[in-house]
């Protein structure tokens, strides 16, 4: 049985510094403090497809700053790496696909 190399999240929510606004549920496309996330794609680890070890997802307009995080229980905050208007998020400490609840973004058009 193959495994698939893009997963839909159930939920995302998208916290923004630099307004502090916060938001929890269905997010692809929307719009939060001034941020819109949307196409979000997962990598699964080549070794271990029971792993996701990069996300990436669009954010528009493009933030200087951007931060990941995929599973709420968890207090790893993976730093991404903006590119144009996509954040290219490769993950230190990968996360087990069956505890991937949420992906909650940190972005900013400043710094933290």
């Amino acid at each position: 049985m193959a495994v698939p190399r893009t997963i839909v999240p159930l939920a995302v929510a998208v916290l923004v510094a630099a307004t502090g606004t916060a938001l929890a549920g269905p997010l692809d496309g929307r719009r939060v403090g001034g941020f819109t996330v949307s196409d979000i794609h997962y990598g699964l680890d080549p070794a271990d497809p029971t792993l996701v070890s990069s996300v990436s997802f669009a954010v528009s307009p493009r933030a200087d700053q951007v931060r990941v995080r995929l599973a709420s229980q968890s207090d790893v905050w993976a730093r991404c790496t903006p590119v144009g208007e996509r954040a290219v998020c490769s993950l230190a400490h990968p996360v087990a696909l069956r505890d991937v609840d949420v992906v909650d973004v940190l972005a900013t058009s400043g710094t933290f």
